[in-house]
């Protein structure tokens, strides 16, 4: 990664690799919008492209937060946007990564992987007062994602079930949480998967088991946390499974809402 700049606590990169992630000890702080005010680099963010709104989402937004855990914006502006250089802010030793997105493709991404699932699952924990940053001209459409937080976070849910079924038997085959073959597997998905199965079963996140499972890559689990963590993605597999609604269905209900919105460019 490259250093650009540094003033007032945050920090400027760009060419950050996940090889560049490390863990920190600074308790961690939720961003809030006082916080994104003060950031000096906001302009690297804006891109001068129109934002209507900033949210604040990932481990913080779901309470799951450790030593390695960072922030994700998504940044909404009125129409596409892919930056030509990826800029990164660092605050309070962590890094601070952003992702543009529009309201009418939030459902079609362009990558279907399972992380930009499980970013789009998150918004069933959104709130009225939690962006960083508001135009007000387009508050109608803040309110307009908040009334749909559901309806989103449970299109992300149905369309996480090939991705996330494939990887769950992969760990169901695995008899021991020191077998080495575990080691090939993306250990990281795991602990998303517990939370995204909390949610759609209608519990309260288990903070720490999703803490200790996320730690597994690093801290083997023991083998009784291991049988708790396949009996859970046992119980995720025949929820999804057993879950009737047509994600076609749920999709145009979101498409035929966002064209009733007439967004403004």
């Amino acid at each position: 990664m490259k250093k650009l700049a540094e003033k007032n606590g945050w920090i400027l990169y760009t060419d950050v690799t996940a090889d560049d992630e490390k863990a920190t000890y600074l308790p961690y702080k939720p961003l809030t919008k006082e916080i994104f005010d003060e950031c000096p680099f906001k302009e690297y963010i804006f891109q001068n492209q129109t934002v209507m709104f900033i949210l604040p989402l990932g481990s913080g937004l779901l309470g799951i937060t450790d030593a390695y855990s960072d922030y994700d914006l998504a940044v909404f502006v009125t129409k596409p946007y892919t930056p030509k250089v990826h800029y990164v802010l660092g605050y309070n030793g962590r890094f601070m990564h952003w992702y543009y997105k529009t309201i009418d493709k939030l459902i079609e991404p362009e990558d279907e992987k399972l992380l930009t699932f499980y970013g789009l699952f998150q918004y069933k924990y959104l709130y009225d007062d939690l962006p960083v940053y508001l135009d007000t001209q387009y508050k109608d459409y803040w309110q307009f994602i908040l009334a749909n937080k559901d309806l989103i976070s449970k299109i992300s849910a149905k369309s996480m079930f090939l991705p996330m079924y494939f990887l769950i038997e992969l760990l169901l085959n695995i008899k021991s949480p020191f077998d080495k073959k575990l080691s090939n597997l993306p250990l990281k998905a795991y602990s998303k998967a517990l939370s995204v199965y909390y949610s759609i079963n209608n519990e309260p996140i288990d903070i720490q088991f999703v803490l200790r499972v996320k730690k597994m890559r690093f801290v083997p689990l023991t083998m009784p946390e291991f049988e708790r963590l396949k009996a859970t993605l046992r119980a995720f597999i025949k929820l999804l499974e057993s879950d009737k609604d047509d994600i076609k269905k749920l999709a145009d209900e979101w498409n035929a809402n966002v064209k009733s919105l007439k967004l403004k460019q």
